[in-house]
């Protein structure tokens, strides 16, 4: 978990870890876009001291990413060539999810108050194709 800390309710004044109270880790069966990682596993912790969540609680979403280039090269003349290409990026379009909330955020009497807390909040670059055309002679 890349941590960015706990808001107690005072917009943002107070900065500190979370307590963690359970394993934040969910199986790959229990995730989805809503529900990355156990958010029932922070705790708010007593004001003045620092938490007890490591900086790395859980991994964040992987990447399946796979590109690809085509290279067509034809001879006009003998000192004359042309070369097609066609180059693509994330070729199969997996989406791919980059950010998580991971910002816990309690009021007054200790309850998680942020409906975005473990969700996938932004994504990688989608398929993307590149033509080219390039002259030698």
């Amino acid at each position: 978990m890349s941590r960015r800390g706990v808001d107690q309710g005072h917009a943002g004044a107070e900065r500190q870890r979370p307590n963690l109270i359970a394993n934040p880790v969910l199986s790959a069966g229990d995730q989805n876009l809503l529900r990355y990682f156990n958010t029932a596993a922070f705790a708010r912790p007593a004001k003045g001291t620092p938490g007890n969540e490591a900086n790395y609680a859980f991994t964040e979403p992987g990447t399946n990413n796979w590109d690809a280039a085509q290279f067509k090269n034809v001879v006009v003349k003998e000192r004359l060539r042309v070369q097609f290409r066609l180059e693509t990026y994330n070729t199969f379009h997996h989406t791919q999810f980059s950010g998580l909330d991971t910002t816990a955020r309690f009021d007054a009497q200790g309850n998680q108050e942020s409906a975005r807390f473990g969700q996938a909040i932004s994504t990688r670059n989608p398929r993307r194709l590149q033509l080219g055309l390039e002259l030698s002679f």
